[in-house]
């Protein structure tokens, strides 16, 4: 902050750095800095743009202080500063009476602010929150209100920005059949969800939870093209983790080892679990959970190394060996399944493991109580989750030679050979002789011709029976 205020630095301050430094402030709740920096402005003479009222709109309209946003409305129509579109999406940001949003949309349209599909998208995106939840508070269902968005908006009013903010919505009531549905329906209006999309609906399937549900949002996400990032592998290991699904953590550990995408939290939780040293027959389903889990989920590799460590690390256990020896083990076994993804990736798409996790799961809590089973049994029924090596670059990989052998037979055809011109005009016959010319002419540098020569077949067919017919095409520079 005190750059702005040196002598050294004043004479390069800009308007645009001060918007920038205005922006971080309110965005870090320092407000006393932001209203010096505007202050500075107008101390150092430099113009106070539309865009600097519209951060501080945009900040009090964020924290849902109307007071302060009329304050600095009425502050900048004072000052001479015109409102433009982004002004108008700001106001929109507060939280309106539907009457009045209205109203506020049908005079942007006016004044010819809402031209644009992205005008469109940004102006609807700003309210939907607040405007769907007034929406199911008086029992209204999704389907009129994106009915009801049309008649205000146009039918370009859904967009990626507006469609996580309605998941928000629709996850905080757990109406998460409506998530899948809303999600449809941008796919049909050519609207792309994106892994933000997924990864709200996998923390809200944790919450309820829904498994299935949790199934089908990943099953979308890779029939549209979006691939899982740390986050959401975090949402569905966890929510393997609060309902004790043996199989679904072993696949999402894997698949987030596979793909490079292993959160922080993920990893803490699962080194604990392989550091735990208890006895063999678990109190509680809770305490066999922790003890067991994280050895069934690890061992990423698939020639059997993992596999020979996770035994290791079984026998250990039972053993009652010393915590350092376990913890050695946990260690080495973590960091194999980290550097995963370096040569190795799944053969099987995520959605289909999962189906089976699912089912074997279920399977497993029909017959005995599972955490009453010991963890070699489990290690032995355990779904098993293909992976392959990757394979190598195809520029790593030696181009193979397209020259046939020496020795074999060739079918007719020409033959190229790039020849330099020389300074004198040369003959096709002086040229077939150069070689026993004792002073050769020199090259001309980017000069050069391509000689075209037929090449006789081997069964002495077509080609002249055996002679070669040469037709020289000079090149011009640079020509190809």
């Amino acid at each position: 902050m005190d750059v702005f205020f040196r002598s050294e630095t004043k004479p390069f301050i800009t308007v645009d750095a001060c918007n920038e430094g205005i922006r971080f402030m309110l965005s870090h709740m320092l407000f006393v800095d932001a209203r010096r920096l505007y202050l500075l402005m107008a101390s150092l003479k430099l113009s106070r743009p539309t865009e600097t009222y519209n951060i501080m709109l945009r900040a009090s309209a964020g924290l849902g202080d109307l007071t302060n946003f009329n304050f600095i409305l009425a502050l900048m129509l004072r000052r001479g500063v015109p409102p433009n579109g982004a002004t108008w999406t700001a106001f929109l940001m507060n939280e309106l009476p539907r009457e009045a949003r209205e109203d506020a949309v049908q005079s942007m349209r006016g004044k010819g602010l809402l031209r644009s599909p992205y005008q469109v998208g940004q102006a609807a995106a700003q309210g939907v929150y607040h405007e769907l939840s007034e929406w199911l508070d008086d029992g209204k269902s999704l389907n009129s209100f994106v009915g009801d968005m049309d008649r205000v908006y146009g039918d370009g009013w859904l967009t990626t920005s507006a469609a996580n903010r309605l998941l928000s919505v629709l996850g905080q009531r757990a109406m998460l059949d409506e998530s899948m549905e809303l999600w449809e329906v941008a796919r049909a209006r050519h609207v792309s969800f994106d892994v933000i999309s997924l990864t709200s609906i996998l923390f809200h399937c944790r919450r309820m939870p829904a498994t299935a549900i949790a199934l089908k949002a990943i099953q979308a996400a890779e029939r549209d093209g979006i691939k899982l990032n740390e986050v959401a592998y975090h949402a569905l290991i966890s929510m393997a983790w609060k309902l004790r699904l043996y199989n679904v953590a072993r696949v999402g550990w894997r698949y987030a080892c596979l793909e490079g995408a292993v959160a922080h939290k993920v990893k803490a939780i699962v080194v604990q679990t392989l550091q735990r040293v208890e006895p063999a027959v678990a109190v509680t389903s809770h305490g066999a959970w922790r003890k067991d889990a994280g050895k069934l989920m690890v061992g990423v590799d698939p020639d059997g190394g993992s596999s020979r460590l996770v035994q290791e690390l079984q026998q250990s256990d039972l053993d009652g060996s010393e915590h350092d020896q376990v913890g050695k083990l946990a260690r080495e076994l973590m960091n194999k399944d980290l550097e995963a993804f370096l040569t190795l990736q799944p053969t099987v798409p995520l959605s289909q493991m999962l189906e089976l996790a699912l089912a074997k799961d279920d399977h497993w809590r029909s017959g005995q109580t599972v955490e009453q089973r010991p963890l070699v049994w489990k290690l032995q029924h355990a779904i098993h989750v293909p992976c392959s090596h990757k394979m190598a670059r195809l520029k790593d990989k030696p181009r193979p030679s397209t020259k046939p052998p020496t020795n074999s037979p060739r079918r007719s055809g020409f033959r190229i050979t790039v020849i330099p011109l020389r300074e004198k005009a040369v003959t096709q016959e002086q040229d077939d002789q150069a070689t026993g010319y004792e002073e050769p002419a020199r090259p001309l540098p980017g000069r050069e011709a391509f000689r075209i020569t037929r090449i006789p077949s081997s069964d002495g067919g077509e080609g002249g029976g055996g002679e070669d017919r040469a037709a020289t095409v000079a090149a011009a520079p640079g020509a190809e």
